[in-house]
């Protein structure tokens, strides 16, 4: 799929509402969703205050989902905090588009990198990450800290480029 393609099929969640409602969604599909409504309201509220959300809707539902945060402009480091994909959908592109997209946001920011941590437990994701050029740079006791460098990131950010 082309960039244009992909920009027309991903969907920017405009209030804590809609982000709140794909949290619900996806509750049953990212472990670190199960804590409750009351966690999923506070971080639908975080990720409105300080990062994005975005979703690919197909046939009336959102398939997959990415949030993150474009907002440290000193070290220029983005941080995708969540990716998930329905299982029925995955292998079909959607979780690439989505870090494709992450990524492309992240760089129209002024970040360098994007940054994320997986759970050791998770084979799939660390192998996703893997062939999309993650490195791990950091490990925990359960987790591992990824980290990419953008290709052709620029060297230089402004306040026009902070707030795509």
């Amino acid at each position: 799929m082309n960039e244009g393609a992909m920009q027309e099929r991903i969907v920017l969640c405009r209030t804590p509402d809609e982000i709140q409602a794909l949290l619900e969604r996806f509750h049953m599909v990212l472990p670190s969703l199960k804590r409750g409504k009351a966690f999923r309201a506070a971080m639908a509220e975080k990720f409105f205050q300080h990062g994005k959300v975005v979703f690919i809707p197909e046939d009336g539902r959102a398939v997959g989902f990415a949030a993150f945060y474009c907002n440290d402009h000193v070290e220029r480091k983005g941080y995708l905090s969540m990716i998930a994909v329905y299982p029925d959908m995955q292998g079909k592109g959607c979780g690439k588009e989505l870090l494709t997209y992450v990524e492309h946001t992240a760089k129209d920011c002024g970040m360098r990198t994007v940054w994320l941590e997986v759970s050791k437990a998770n084979g799939s994701a660390r192998s996703f990450y893997r062939k999309n050029g993650y490195v791990p740079v950091e490990m925990r006791p359960e987790s591992m800290i990824c980290a990419k460098m953008l290709e052709n990131a620029s060297d230089e950010w402004t306040e026009d480029t902070h707030d795509v």
